[in-house]
Order: structure tokens, then sequence, then C-alpha cells
């Protein structure tokens, strides 16, 4: 199975992190099989820490949903949330996540829906104060999956994996 982990450059860094990620939705869903649940299945909140979690498995530290001063209309200040902090090797990011939910009986790939919500992500983590910190927007998207098109699954998701050049979908990349 194709992981679908792709980075720029500047976000290699985040691999292992991202690896891990995954490792541990497959772990964590592999336990829950049993009761019919999964851990992609929550909210945004519930998959930051998954996220947080790799980022201590992966040797560096997390800190969830902290008070911070951020940037509003015309630079004015006012007081918000970040939604984790986290250090990778050397780097440190502050990060804003959405969540969303593209539908896979669309028989088109879903890329503008995904591309709404990195937008909201953007938005959000420009707010942020960056102090020397590097700036990160994050969107899970979460496939819904009807039973009645589950044997089509890997063709209606290919567009997932397929690289971002070849499809002009905007580039991921941090936020200065």
């Amino acid at each position: 199975m194709e992981s679908g982990i792709r980075t720029n450059g500047r976000l290699r860094c985040l691999r292992p992190v991202l690896a891990e990620w995954i490792n541990q939705h497959r772990r964590i869903g592999l336990q829950w099989e049993h009761v019919g649940d999964a851990p992609w299945w929550y909210n945004e909140r519930a998959n930051i820490s998954i996220f947080a979690g790799a980022v201590w498995l992966c040797g560096g530290y997390a800190f969830e949903e902290f008070a911070q001063t951020k940037r509003g209309e015309k630079h004015r200040p006012f007081n918000g949330r970040v939604d984790l902090e986290f250090t990778v090797s050397t780097h440190t990011f502050k990060a804003e996540f959405k969540q969303c939910y593209p539908a896979t009986t669309a028989l088109r790939p879903q890329r503008s829906y995904i591309a709404d919500y990195m937008e909201q992500a953007k938005t959000d983590v420009r707010a942020i104060e960056p102090h020397g910190d590097r700036r990160l927007a994050v969107v899970f998207g979460i496939p819904s999956v009807h039973r009645r098109i589950r044997t089509e699954l890997p063709s209606r998701l290919a567009w997932l994996l397929t690289p971002e050049r070849a499809t002009g979908s905007p580039r991921a990349g941090t936020t200065r």
C-alpha cells in the first residue's frame, strides 16, 4: 500500500513523523478493529493527539492547544489558541489543523473541497506570531467510504496519492 507521504525540501524533516503517524493509526486501528472503531473517525483534536504522539515517538516534543496572542485584522493583537507547537530535529513548528471529510462517492477528485480547508488553516496559522518558529498549516482529509463502493476504493482515492505537480493542486509548505 502506498503511504502518500510527499514533502517538499523544506518539510523533509517531517517525513519520520508522518510515517510514525501512519504507523500509529494502523496500530490503533488494528487494536480497535474488533469493536468496529477507528481513531481517524474522531474529531480534529483526537487526530492532533495522534500526530503529537508521533512527534514524541520520533524524539521531539509536542505541546497542544495553548493560549497565545495572535494577529487579527490590520495586525491588531487578540487572544487566541495555537493547535500545536512541536519540534522535529532542530526545527520548531507552530501548527494549525483543520479536518475535512472528502466524499469517495464523488467520481471526481475533491481537491477544491480540501483546498478550502487548507485556506482556512493557512489563515489561522498566519495569525500566529512566528517568534523564529516555522508555521505550518495541516489538513486531515478523512475520506468517507460507502459500503457499495468499497471494491472501487483504490481508484476512487488515487487522486489523493497523485503528486501535486502533475495535478495542479496547491503545494504543501510552511508559512513564514
